[in-house]
Formats: structure tokens, C-alpha cells, sequence
């Protein structure tokens, strides 16, 4: 070993993913190769579909199973070996497959990244011997996984998605509570709607300003509400609502949980672990209108509001892409020495003190 720090050493790493990945969200991919890239190390893709791929070199192309098994994988190991992979890490479970084949003909180790465990197909994939670790973004993700008695447990790690935050600046309250929701189904208009209903019966000073998707028209008449541009919503609210239980808006709750907003959200999907129900936020059921106003009305005294906000700062540096990134280097670099993943790094190993004193250096604040 040459005295150079091996940790220092830059790697060069192939990741498989569907370039929209990149373009849809500030979590996951579209942070993570960034940072990586701002590290020192050298990243590059092979993608699944026609998407554009931007700023990322594309090695290959998976467009079609039979085409890509008669030549576009073996030309994506060519350019992959020529580009000196030293890993291949895959996103998602399209990119499984394609990732275990370009492994193999790299002799490289290999990372998985999947985005659900619901798929059986995923489960299984996820079994074969060539993959080193399976980055879970909880622990009952792994519990899940780990259920599987065919998984070696030492392959499993949980490591949660890296959100690049974007701060808005600090808000002067004026004494009236400022609801922000983006709206994307009218079902959650109508329980928007409906909760402010019961907000202002009981004679609580409440407003609300929403990004609303063109297609629904316009908001319920004599509703009072403001309307704005979606980036304009969390630098303009106390609180932030979120309803929508599919399509994941990790990158938004963050940011609100970083700018000390307490958030207010469907108990569905991955929510429940981004906000902590009564700490940095309330857990409601979906369409439960009756819920949401009892949720908004807690967090309508500003001293409530206050507690919440230090416990939403610690929930959002647990996504901080710097603690995130680093915790998958140390996967990258344990897969390549040979060595378990798990037990090289896990997320319990990053522990509150550190949480509580380190900030990312790729965190922007956005002024009004």
C-alpha cells in the first residue's frame, strides 16, 4: 500500500438508471452523481429507455430487451471496460437486470438501488450472487428484505435518498396561520377545501397558497386562496401541506423540513419517514379532511410550531447528500476491498452528534 490514503483514491463508477431520473427530481441520481462528481470521482451511465442523458457520459443504451441482448450489451461492456469502470451501481428495478450483465462482463462489483420490494420480480433479482449490497432507504425496508431467508443478511444496507436542498429564506409570521400545498388531484382540493372549512368555524386565522396543476381550473370559489408559482410556495408559508401519496415528493418535504417548516402529510408511501408524526410534523390519513384541520390546528400556535421546526432540522440533515454520499462512498469502497458492505457502513453508524454539527457544502439558500 503506497502512502496515499486509499480513501482518497478516486473511483470510477457506472451507473445504470432511466435518465429521467435525472431530470424529474432533486433526490436520489439527480443529487447523488453531482456530489460525486464535485468528490473528485468520475461517473458515467448506461441508460434504460430514450430519455435525454445531460451531463452524464452515456456508455450504452438499453432501448428494447432483444436488441440489447444481441449487441447493445456487449457494446456497453466494451465502452465500459475501455472507460475503466471500477463499479456498477443500479437504480431502480429496470436497471437490475441490465446492471447484473454488465457486472459479469466487467468483473466488477455491484451495487442495487431499488426504488420498491412490492414487485416479486424485484425480490427475486435482488437474490442473485453477483450483487455485493442493496442500498434500503429504512430499516423496514430491510426487515423486508432480510424476511427473504435466501438474502444474506450482510448485503442489505440502509442508506436514505440524498436530497440536494434548496432554503428558502426566513418568513416574519403576521399572526395568521399560512398554509402551503401544492395540489395535483381535485380530491385533494376538495380536502383542502373542506379542512379550511373547519379551520375558520372555529374562527382561526388561516390562509393558504398553492401551486395548483393547470388541469384542475381554477380553486373552489370563495375560497380566498393565492395562487403561485410551485418554487414560490415554502418561502411563503408556515406550515406545508403535502396529499399527494404516489409520486413521491421527497425533494420538496425536505427542503421544508431544512427551512424549519413543519410539514403536514399523508400517512402513505415513504412519507412516514421523512416526517416524524408529532415532532417535525403531523401524519394524516389520505382524503380525511377532518384530520387535516385537527393537524393544522396544533400546529397553528407558534410555540408548536417552533418545537417542530429543531426537530425538522435534524430530520432533514438526515437526507443532507453530503452525510448521504459519503455513507455510499464507504459502500462503494467496502464492495471493492472485498469486505461487507453492511458491516463497513450502515446508517446508525452516522450518529446525532455528527448529524446535529455537519451541514452540506452543496446546500443553496434561495433568497425572496
Amino acid at each position: 500500500m503506497s502512502s496515499l490514503d486509499h480513501r482518497l483514491i478516486p473511483l470510477r463508477i457506472l451507473h445504470v438508471l432511466d435518465p429521467a431520473d435525472l431530470t424529474t427530481v432533486r433526490a436520489g441520481p439527480t443529487s447523488l452523481l453531482p456530489w460525486l462528481q464535485a468528490q473528485g470521482h468520475a461517473v458515467a451511465m448506461v441508460a434504460i429507455g430514450e430519455a435525454a442523458t445531460g451531463e452524464v457520459e452515456c456508455l450504452g443504451r438499453r432501448d428494447g430487451w432483444w436488441q440489447w441482448w444481441r449487441s447493445g450489451r456487449r457494446a456497453a461492456i466494451t465502452a465500459a471496460g475501455a472507460w475503466g469502470a471500477d463499479l456498477v451501481h443500479a437504480h431502480g428495478e429496470a436497471a437490475i437486470t441490465p446492471a447484473i450483465e454488465l457486472a459479469r462482463g466487467l468483473a466488477a462489483q455491484l451495487v442495487v438501488e431499488p426504488v420498491t420490494l412490492a414487485a416479486p420480480t424485484t425480490l427475486r433479482g435482488l437474490r442473485d450472487g453477483g450483487i455485493a449490497a442493496v442500498l434500503l432507504p429504512s430499516e423496514e425496508h430491510r426487515s423486508t428484505l432480510l424476511a427473504d431467508p435466501r438474502m444474506p443478511r450482510d448485503r442489505a444496507v440502509v442508506v436514505p435518498a440524498g436530497v440536494d436542498t434548496l432554503v428558502p429564506a426566513s418568513r416574519t409570521s403576521d399572526g395568521a396561520l399560512v398554509i402551503g400545498t401544492r395540489l395535483r388531484r381535485r380530491a385533494d382540493v376538495r380536502t383542502l377545501a373542506t379542512a379550511m372549512e373547519h379551520l375558520r368555524a372555529s374562527r382561526l386565522a388561516v390562509t393558504v397558497v398553492a401551486s395548483l396543476d393547470e388541469r384542475l381550473g381554477d380553486p373552489p370559489n370563495g375560497m380566498g386562496w393565492r395562487i403561485v408559482a410551485e418554487g414560490e410556495v415554502l418561502a411563503a408559508c408556515d406550515v406545508l401541506v403535502e396529499l399527494a401519496d404516489s409520486d413521491l415528493p421527497m425533494s420538496h418535504v425536505v427542503d421544508a423540513l431544512a427551512a424549519g417548516r413543519p410539514v403536514v402529510c399523508v400517512a402513505a408511501g415513504a412519507l412516514p419517514e421523512l416526517v416524524q408524526d408529532g415532532r417535525s410534523g403531523v401524519l394524516v390519513p389520505p382524503d380525511d379532511a377532518v384530520a387535516l384541520a385537527g393537524a393544522l390546528r396544533q400546529l397553528a400556535a407558534a410555540d408548536q410550531r417552533a418545537t417542530c421546526a429543531a426537530a425538522a432540522f435534524t430530520a432533514a440533515r438526515r437526507h443532507d447528500i453530503g452525510l448521504v454520499g459519503e455513507a455510499v462512498v464507504g459502500v462503494y469502497r467496502a464492495t471493492i476491498g472485498g469486505s461487507s458492505a453492511g458491516g463497513a457502513t450502515t446508517w446508525k453508524r452516522l450518529t446525532t452528534e455528527r448529524l446535529r454539527r455537519r451541514t452540506s457544502n452543496r446546500q443553496r439558500t434561495v433568497k425572496t
